[in-house]
């Protein structure tokens, strides 16, 4: 579990901003606790605010038309939460809490109106732009691997995920059954 200090110095690193913004960024920052099973944002909702995770776990998922859920990806403590990089549009995405959490839940706008007073956009839209240039390259990694290599990677990925969330949701971010994914675990233990 990470503090409000930490998160905020963490996710400003990021970015490249200067930390010595933080007292001014703690201003937009409002602590939110969000329960086990509970949406931070759903599907077609309108993107108003932006979550720095200071504990929990996150999946960020879509329904298909037929209301089977694909879960795209993870996110724990020091991640940060939005449906897009885009305010004021509709998220294309689910996010919801998979463990009780707690936030730091920040106005989009704010957030950007404050980036863009530090003369800092321009490195924030490159941070996004990379962002979104890592989550294209997993997910064309991801479909060209099988299912142990998928597992493999998402051990690299979420090392300390395994033990921390419900198979089912593991078996289904990387597209198997719960019974596959008892399989390639058993497999992968005997050759160690």
């Amino acid at each position: 579990m990470e503090n409000r200090e930490q998160t905020i110095t963490r996710f400003l690193s990021s970015i490249n901003m200067n930390v010595n913004s933080i007292e001014e960024f703690k201003i937009l920052c409002k602590p939110r606790k969000i329960n086990k099973d509970e949406h931070f944002l759903r599907k077609n909702q309108i993107i108003k605010k932006v979550g720095l995770i200071t504990s929990g776990i996150f999946r960020v998922y879509t329904v298909n038309n037929k209301c089977d859920e694909t879960n795209i990806l993870f996110s724990m403590e020091g991640g940060m939460l939005t449906g897009s990089f885009v305010p004021g549009f509709p998220s294309d995405v689910n996010i919801q809490a998979i463990t009780d959490a707690e936030i730091l839940e920040i106005d989009f706008e704010q957030l950007l109106s404050f980036l863009d007073k530090d003369g800092n956009s321009k490195n924030q839209s490159l941070h996004l732009a990379a962002v979104h240039s890592g989550i294209q390259e997993k997910f064309t990694q991801m479909i060209s691997l099988n299912a142990q290599e998928r597992y493999l990677v998402f051990l690299e990925e979420y090392p300390n995920l395994i033990n921390r969330i419900p198979h089912y949701h593991i078996a289904n971010y990387l597209g198997i059954s719960t019974t596959q994914l008892s399989r390639i675990r058993n497999k992968i233990s005997q050759t160690k």
